[in-house]
């Protein structure tokens, strides 16, 4: 999540190596991922080189399709840039009281699953790494709780506020094809979570 120069890249199931931000022309932005069987070294890999390409490319969240990759991945670090600024300019007023999200730690999400999400919905408004230039208001429940595989493979559930609510919901949006452009006024995609969700329920 976040917008930035983006790069087309084929789609891939493997490696995230050398790959760059797939932009909307790319098929995988629209074809739904797969559920990871186990984490293990190579996903560990795969989630490291997620992050490396995040931080580069100035974003928040990234989905594994924005790289080329059909697997249930997310990695998100929504801290990392008021950690950052704390770090190159420590007595910055504007920053000295900026509070951790989510533990001043990147979040490294496996095979997310929706567990509950709030009635209430809040616009935002997002842009996407794999959509230069175009930023979209996008009503989205203000709370969610997913339940996850953490980097080392264990059962993890998050309750997301906010920002990193608005932030899991755009990257789960990605793993199941569905892109910030779904959601443009006049699309007939108008909540694909509350559907997701009552889906599953």
């Amino acid at each position: 999540m976040k917008l930035v120069k983006a790069f087309e890249t084929p789609p891939n199931t493997s490696g995230s190596e050398g790959h760059k931000v797939s932009v909307p022309n790319a098929q995988i932005l629209r074809t739904k991922a797969l559920p990871v069987e186990n984490v293990t070294d190579s996903t560990r890999n795969l989630l490291d080189g997620m992050l490396e390409i995040m931080y580069q490319e100035r974003g928040i969240g990234l989905a594994a399709q924005q790289v080329g990759l059909l697997q249930q991945l997310i990695v998100i670090d929504i801290d990392y840039w008021a950690r950052k600024q704390r770090q190159e300019d420590p007595n910055n007023p504007d920053i000295l009281g900026a509070k951790s999200v989510h533990g001043d730690q990147p979040l490294y999400i496996v095979n997310p699953r929706i567990q509950a999400i709030s009635p209430n919905l809040k616009p935002y408004t997002e842009g996407c790494l794999s959509f230069p230039g175009l930023f979209v208001d996008v009503n989205r429940p203000d709370e969610i709780t997913i339940s996850y595989l953490d980097y080392h493979g264990k059962k993890q559930t998050l309750r997301a506020f906010g920002l990193l609510a608005v932030c899991v919901q755009h990257e789960i949006d990605h793993l199941a094809g569905v892109t910030i452009n779904h959601h443009l006024k006049g699309s007939t995609h108008t909540n694909h979570l509350v559907e997701l969700f009552e889906a599953r329920s």
